[in-house]
Order: structure tokens, then sequence, then C-alpha cells
């Protein structure tokens, strides 16, 4: 049977990917046994459709490690999230909740020359600070706040030791405790007298706002950065001042995360921890925002390739 070639060339991609019927494919082979033009365009074709081997495999890693990138981001991202939320978990349950003078049962003791203060058996821990009374005495006042932790780290009784129970007699230069006091700042109430002269003034211990300072500088900074950004957003230096100015809104962040949102330390003793707890966190946040931010970028570049 004759066959034109036009009718042979539209075969031929069917033919060359062995997509025909035994007759159809009887009839192309027996019209290119006859045909050197038909001939020649079947090499072709099948020149063409042959993908180097190195090619295809460079396409195939190239999507793999596009993938694998992906999945590690998007975990390591989880991760970091996870580790921020579990470090203020931690410092939420050991977080000290101030306790009135009765709930923390604060009693004083004297034994000869000393004088101990006691509180009963919820109480996690205290505060302490003292104030001297300004004159030429070597006396002072002694403010204590007792406190309880949700997670609690303590059993039995404290006592604390505060020295000297003697008021001395009464001249210029009396030596001892003046007073102990029990404050309620955190309560917004004043301050009890536990022992010794009453007060003269209404006086209430306010919590330490050492962390507020810090976060004013860190706000600073970062918009300070996020202007600098600004200004440089098409040049390289935008994206790193960018990153910065991330950097110390993940610590106003973490600050929240940490303390709550409060910003409050009532403990003098707890503040180097909450401040590492702080920037730990802040690095685990600055981290996980890095991720987010290489996830992002991977998906512009590709909805625009």
């Amino acid at each position: 049977m004759k066959v034109s070639c036009d009718i042979i060339r539209d075969i031929l991609p069917l033919y060359a990917e062995d997509m025909v019927s035994k007759d159809t494919k009887e009839l192309v082979e027996e019209h290119l046994g006859e045909c050197e033009s038909c001939t020649d365009d079947l090499k072709l074709l099948r020149k063409a459709a042959v993908i180097p081997k190195d090619v295809e495999l460079w396409g195939m890693n190239a999507v793999k490690k596009s993938i694998q990138r992906r999945r590690i981001l998007t975990a390591l991202m989880v991760f970091l999230l996870t580790a921020a939320v579990a470090i203020g978990l931690f410092a939420f349950l050991t977080r000290p909740i101030a306790l009135t003078a009765e709930e923390a049962e604060a009693r004083v003791i004297e034994y000869g020359d000393k004088v101990y203060i006691e509180f009963g058996e919820n109480v996690d821990c205290y505060s302490k600070s003292i104030q001297w009374d300004g004159s030429h005495s070597l006396r002072f006042d002694i403010t204590v706040t007792a406190y309880r932790r949700l997670w609690n780290v303590h059993y039995g009784n404290l006592r604390l030791f505060e020295g000297n129970a003697k008021n001395g007699d009464g001249g210029e230069y009396a030596s001892g405790t003046r007073r102990i006091c029990y404050g309620n700042g955190e309560k917004g109430e004043e301050s009890t007298v536990l022992w010794g002269e009453p007060l003269s003034d209404h006086v209430i211990e306010l919590p330490r706002l050492v962390l507020n300072y810090y976060n004013l500088i860190a706000l600073a900074c970062g918009l300070a950065l996020l202007g600098i950004s600004f200004l440089l957003r098409r040049r390289s230096g935008g994206s790193w001042a960018f990153c910065g100015a991330m950097l110390f809104l993940c610590y106003i962040a973490a600050g929240w995360v940490v303390t709550g949102g409060e910003f409050l330390i009532y403990i003098a003793e707890d503040l180097p921890i909450y401040l590492g707890m702080i920037l730990v966190c802040t690095i685990f946040l600055w981290c996980a925002f890095l991720c987010g931010r290489s996830l992002y970028i991977m998906n512009r570049r590709e909805r625009s390739a």
C-alpha cells in the first residue's frame, strides 16, 4: 500500500514512542524501508527525545535538595518556636507570686541578741532590702516579701537571720535593726511592721523595673535599624539592617514571654536568671525568624521562576 510521506511524518512521533497498532507499525516500517527522507526524520526525532542522563539527574537532585532544605528549615523553625514556648512555660511555673504577711505566716523570733524571720510552708522564696535611716547612727530598716511559685521547689519552713535585734541605748550612734517590715507593694498596699518601731510615713515597696529600661533600649535600637533598612531597601545592607532590627524586637517578645508581659523583677537574685532565659529565648525566636524568612524567599523565587 502506497502511503505519502506527509501521512508517515504525522505518525512518526507515535511510532517513535511505540504507541501505534501492529498494522500501523508494519505500514510505517514498510515506508521507511523505501524512503530515506522519512528515515532521517525518525532518527532526528529519536535523538531529540533522548534527554542526557546527567541533565536529568541534575534536575532531580536540584528538586530533591530544595525539598530537603525546606523540610529542614520547617522542622528547625518548629523546634525553635517550641523551645521558646517551653522557656516561657518554665518561667511562668517558677515565677514568684507575692503573698501577704498573713498568707506567708511571717513572724519574727528573737533569740538572745539575734532576730529571725520565719515563714510558713507555702513560701518558696523571699526578697529582702535594707535601708539605712540616713542619720549618723548605724540603725537600719529591713523590708521582706515572701513569694510562692506554681512549681513548688521548697518544702518546710524558711528562716531568715537578720542580725542584731537590739535597738541600742537610743543615743545618736545606736546600732542595730530599727524595724522589720513586710512589703506588700506587689499588691498595691503599704508595708506593715512585723517588729520594731512603727512607721512614721506611708511606705510602699516597689518592684524592680530594670527590664523596662532594657526594653526601651532594645525598642530604640530596633526602630533605628528599621529606619535604616527602609532607607537601604534597594540595597543588600537593607536586608542586614532588617534582620538586626528583628533581633531587638525578638528580645522584647522574649521578655514578654518570660515575664508574662509584666517586665518586672521582684527578687534581685532572680535578675540574672531571668536575663539568661530572655537572651536564650531571644536567640530561639530570632533563629526561627531567619528560618521563616528563608522559606519565604524560597517560595517567592519558585513563584517568579
